[in-house]
């Protein structure tokens, strides 16, 4: 299993990261709008937690919405203190 952390996006200065679980190995892609495109919403899984999904140079890929994956963390931790 392999996860990225992530920068939180919210401000919350008491959840600053986030830990999300990935597939292969990440790296850095330069995204050029001709190599990119995005996939309709029939043809791309359904997520509440996916923001779209594109194919990028014809290979497929995820983007997570990460605002709502972060307020889904927040909701779980059990310490109220992440939630103020």
């Amino acid at each position: 299993m392999r996860i990225a952390i992530l920068n939180g996006i919210s401000g919350n200065p008491k959840m600053p990261f986030m830990g999300l679980r990935i597939q292969g190995i990440p790296r850095l892609t330069l995204v050029r709008e001709d190599s990119l495109a995005i996939l309709e919403r029939e043809t791309s899984p359904v997520d509440d937690n996916l923001f779209t999904a594109v194919e990028l140079s014809e290979h497929p890929a995820l983007i997570p919405d990460l605002e709502a994956l972060e307020l889904l963390v927040a909701a779980h931790i059990k310490d109220d203190t992440v939630n103020a």
